[in-house]
């Protein structure tokens, strides 16, 4: 382990951290476990984080098992690993997320069978 590992390390977060502490953890490493709802123009955890990617975000297992990323809504447990933004009054489509993650790696947990 080297000086700077802890360059890093993310954070493990909960959706109740994020709300009373949104001031300090803008722009921190985060690890986040939630639901994600994702489908056209959805793409959020826990109906408050919006989840964004890149064209470096790594998915695991791969892109192709996740649910949704084309058109048709689904939901699945996932764990995130990004940059939490949290100052902007909006994210998202429309901005109706009052928060967003910046996807560095996305792990597909477990497929849910829930209804939009």
């Amino acid at each position: 382990m080297g000086i700077f590992s802890f360059l890093n390390k993310y954070q493990k977060i909960t959706l109740n951290e994020i709300e009373s502490q949104a001031e300090t953890l803008d722009q921190k490493k985060v690890e986040y476990s939630g639901i994600l709802e994702s489908g056209f123009e959805t793409s959020n955890l826990d109906g408050k984080i919006w989840l964004e990617t890149t064209k470096n975000t790594q998915y695991i297992p791969n892109i192709d098992e996740f649910p949704g990323l084309n058109s048709n809504y689904s939901h699945a447990k996932v764990k995130v690993y990004g940059i939490l933004m949290t100052k902007k009054q909006g994210y998202g489509h429309l901005g109706f997320a009052k928060y967003q993650i910046v996807a560095n790696k996305i792990e597909l947990l477990e497929k849910l069978n829930l209804k939009k």
